[in-house]
């Protein structure tokens, strides 16, 4: 039960009760039983009526906290979801800068092997020269002695210094020989640990490609950009090497190349531009645009009074258009709680939302034009935009290239073309010929708060009223209302009225 008819019920109750009631001066006897009936039936009547509104209300509020409830709970999923996720990615970093650096000192440590490895070798071959120079001369020495036996002129003690000195040299090849056993074993080990970190780092940059492949996922694109740009400016640095003759006549040839194919890309656009202009779009296909990019917005504003709360919820079906500049939300005044009620109030709090399903997004203001009172819309910031995923509808560029335009209904689901004209002394309105629809909705369209199409699916206007579309061209901006927790101490009963005494200073058929 509303509290209106609650209301209508209690001023009811009470005008029987005081019917009932005697304000004369009361006589000795005691009173009637049957008015003591009547008054006892009467208040126990009231009673029952307001247990049964307060209990609704009660179940109201219970199925309005449990549809709070669980959007808060799809909302901390969502949010629970986005942390796991950036975790993982944060995780997946520092493995992949941790493998990096393992990489890198694998890198150094191969380094610091080759290069111990190549002073071995040439410390080896040093050894050899020495042990063939060595050899050379016990040859030598070995020859003397021989010929020195065979002309048997030299002394025993010269003999016996040249064995001394042969057998020392002997040592000396054997210690050289030695050394190299021992640079042999110290090769071939570095030469163990050199393919044992060359397996290591085979295995840590495999390890730290497989990172690499997981965190390409998120962030395919931006490498794919990178890259490529890397790859021009590194073709661009090439070609600038180039001889100073060849690269201006290819500058030239770059030069005439983008001329060419900005004026063919102008000719192109200017041939699609005329096609699409020749070929207007079916009222099928608008609709379908505008069920598929339409919007749920909802609005609520509350009051308290002695008599109780004063509320109310409109709620309608919307889309986005552009300036050119900014991205709003368009509603028709009855579609808020600006003119959702017959009298003005000054609303204690107002919210707004705008979206689909569970995926809303709070809307901070409307704004009031200068075009119409009747005229609101409530601008969007560009990430808001951006996670609404629909389409943003420009405005009508050439609006008078067709008599005709679509029409749809922003509450029920009905559309049609509708022929227009333009009013003489009123550019800014179109007067729409109204046609009748069958169906479940039976009646006539178009009807006021529908949203008006151009041929071509751009946004041509509003309709103010069951006859007259305001054309949307530019929006200047009259008055701002805040809204949610910003909006206290805002008149929105003096905005109310002033928006009242505009819409009477119109024209009669404009109103």
């Amino acid at each position: 039960m509303s509290r209106a008819a609650l209301v209508i019920i209690c001023d009811f109750l009470l005008i029987s009760l005081l019917s009932l009631a005697n304000f004369e001066e009361p006589a000795r006897q005691a009173p009637p039983p049957q008015t003591a009936g009547v008054d006892a039936r009467a208040v126990s009547n009231l009673v029952e009526v307001m247990q049964q509104a307060l209990e609704q209300e009660r179940l109201e509020r219970a199925r309005a906290q449990e549809k709070l409830t669980e959007a808060e709970r799809a909302l901390q999923n969502r949010e629970q979801l986005l942390a796991e996720r950036e975790k993982q990615v944060e995780e997946k970093e520092q493995s992949l800068q941790e493998i990096e650096r393992r990489a890198r000192e694998l890198a150094q440590e191969r380094e610091r092997l080759r290069q111990a490895t190549e002073a071995a070798r040439r410390q080896l071959e040093q050894l050899q020269q020495q042990q063939a120079e060595a050899e050379k001369q016990i040859q030598e020495l070995s020859t003397s002695l021989r010929v020195a036996s065979a002309e048997a002129s030299i002394t025993k003690e010269q003999s016996e210094a040249i064995q001394k000195e042969l057998a020392a040299r002997r040592a000396e090849v054997e210690r050289l020989q030695q050394q190299m056993a021992e640079l042999e074993a110290v090769r071939r080990k570095a030469e163990e640990e050199k393919q044992r970190y060359q397996i290591e780092l085979t295995r840590v940059e495999t390890e730290a490609a497989i990172v690499r492949e997981q965190l390409d996922e998120n962030r395919k694109l931006v490498q794919t950009l990178n890259v490529e740009k890397a790859e021009l400016r590194q073709h661009a640095a090439t070609l600038a090497q180039g001889v100073g003759k060849l690269a201006e006549e290819t500058t030239k040839l770059r030069t005439n190349l983008a001329e060419s194919v900005e004026t063919l890309a102008a000719k192109s656009e200017a041939i699609k531009t005329e096609i699409l202009q020749a070929q207007p779009l079916a009222p099928n296909t608008i609709f379908n645009e505008f069920l598929t990019n339409s919007l749920q917005s909802a609005f609520r504003a509350r009051r308290t009074s002695t008599f109780g709360d004063i509320k109310t919820e409109p709620a309608c079906r919307t889309v986005l258009f552009t300036d050119g500049t900014n991205t709003f939300a368009l509603y028709h005044l009855d579609s808020t709680p600006l003119g959702s009620v017959p009298n003005p109030v000054d609303w204690e709090i107002i919210t707004g939302s705008l979206g689909r399903g569970l995926n809303h997004f709070p809307l901070s203001e409307l704004q009031l034009t200068a075009l119409d009172p009747r005229l609101v819309v409530a601008p969007l910031t560009p990430e808001v935009v951006t996670n609404l995923q629909v389409k943003v509808y420009p405005l009508a560029k050439d609006p008078f290239r067709f008599q005709q335009a679509v029409v749809v209904g922003a509450k029920h689901d009905y559309y049609g073309e509708v022929e227009f004209s333009l009013d003489p002394d009123n550019p800014a309105y179109l007067k729409m010929q109204r046609k009748p629809i069958g169906g479940l909705f039976s009646g006539s369209l178009p009807s006021r708060g529908d949203l008006v199409f151009t041929r071509h699916g751009e946004l041509l206007g509003l309709m103010v009223n069951d006859n007259y579309c305001l054309l949307l061209q530019r929006l200047p901006v009259t008055r701002k209302v805040r809204l949610g927790p910003g909006m206290a101490n805002q008149p929105t009963a003096q905005i109310m009225t002033q928006l009242a005494r505009q819409l009477e200073s119109l024209p009669g058929k404009f109103r």
